[in-house]
């Protein structure tokens, strides 16, 4: 349904050229929930508004549902853009036009006629929760109202893909997981292939099934979701999952672990856990299998559309080369372990 190729755009600098897009590639699928994730200044605005060519890329190339946005002229480009609705993070609403009214707006740009405009307008409003705010104001409404009103008006010239651009952070965390639920809703009922543009892990996660992480404008990784967050490739995706499903060590364990072993030292270990190494009892596994000690020291475990990840810290005390060997048994099952440091003896945890 969406395609870019190498898009880049580039502004002037007051000293030398701002690169916002630097060759991004990436393919959403039709009907498809995908999640755009990256900090302040990453590039997510510029790119959203490359999609629907409200900014001109520099270069390279932007396929909705396999036409070149960038070839049609200026009337074919505004038809074009039906396609593509778009719900902002500030509602964009006007405030002296009703819930129904600003629902109407864009089927009243495209001359519509009012016998066609009142159906379709009723139909969204009951799509989106608000058949009985219809006459009410932007004013009157809270901002999980707002935002539903957002979300009618993109919807109203049927298009097939919406643009989320950080649709939720304006939004208390009960009314964000309400509108992620109804833009999931959406893409279930009407099929429309759904970007979403954020910095937050947990709405990518929560309804998204691909995500492109973004920084200062490049592409670091993109994938299924799943993978994305228990096999993070960048220090920034990392990041991301650690405010999502991480932990933190203990201070007085990260003050006094080493990278060299001592004489007697445990060793501190990661081990991250995805799908069925989540639901086994490897630690009791590991501690009769290779005569060791082991004790967890921080973690969590949790789940992402249905399948469980996570990662646990702990001590492994023991023979070295039964260490080495326990180690080698956990990637030989695909289990991803890291070894963080090592513990003197009198420095380890309580069990």
């Amino acid at each position: 349904m969406l395609e870019l190729v190498e898009l880049t755009k580039v502004y002037p600098g007051a000293t030398a050229p701002v690169v916002a897009l630097d060759r991004v590639s990436l393919t959403v699928g039709r009907g498809e929930i995908f999640g755009v994730i990256g900090r302040s200044g990453a590039g997510k605005s510029t790119l959203i508004r490359c999609i629907n060519l409200l900014e001109r890329p520099t270069s390279g190339t932007v396929r909705v549902d396999g036409q070149d946005l960038a070839s049609l002229d200026t009337r074919a480009l505004n038809a074009a853009r039906r396609d593509i609705g778009m719900v902002f993070q500030h509602f964009n609403l006007l405030s002296s036009r009703t819930a129904f009214d600003n629902v109407a707006l864009p089927l009243e740009i495209a001359g519509r006629k009012p016998a066609e405009i009142a159906p379709r307008v009723a139909e969204l409003l009951e799509l989106v929760g608000l058949a009985d705010e219809a006459r009410r104001y932007p004013a009157q409404l809270s901002g999980g109202q707002k935002q539903r009103v957002g979300i009618a008006r993109a919807l109203a010239n049927r298009p097939k893909v919406l643009l989320c651009d950080e649709a939720t952070s304006a939004l208390d965390p009960e009314t964000t997981i309400q509108i992620l639920d109804l833009v999931a809703d959406i893409n279930r009922r009407l099929g429309v292939t759904v970007v979403l543009i954020t910095h937050e892990m947990n709405v990518v996660r929560r309804i998204a099934g691909k995500v492109a992480v973004l920084e200062r404008g490049r592409m670091l990784e993109s994938g299924a979701v799943y993978d994305v967050f228990t096999r993070p490739q960048s220090e920034t995706t990392r990041s991301f999952v650690a405010e999502t499903v991480g932990y933190s060590l203990p201070a007085a364990l990260r003050a006094t672990a080493s990278r060299h072993p001592g004489v007697g030292a445990a060793t501190l270990l990661r081990v991250d856990l995805t799908d069925a190494a989540a639901r086994e009892p490897l630690v009791s596994e590991l501690s009769r299998r290779f005569a060791l000690d082991l004790n967890i020291v921080a973690g969590r475990i949790d789940e992402i559309q249905g399948r469980p990840f996570g990662s646990l810290a702990m001590i492994a005390a023991g023979k070295p080369d039964c260490i080495e060997t326990a180690i080698g048994h956990l990637r030989q099952r695909n289990v991803h372990v890291e070894v963080l440091g090592h513990v003197p003896a009198d420095d380890r945890p309580a069990a």
